[in-house]
């Protein structure tokens, strides 16, 4: 299984990543991590 997820997530990340810097534009990736980073400590226990 996580043999499985690592196969997948190493080449959708870089895909996807490509495509959103050159899409979309790098700049919303930090837009995008700001919901991402306040999300975060609730998610995640202590």
């Amino acid at each position: 299984m996580m043999g499985g997820v690592f196969a997948l997530s190493s080449v959708a990340g870089p895909l996807l990543g490509g495509w959103f810097t050159e899409g979309i534009g790098w700049r919303w990736a930090f837009w995008m991590n700001i919901p991402l980073r306040t999300a975060t400590p609730r998610r995640a226990p202590a």
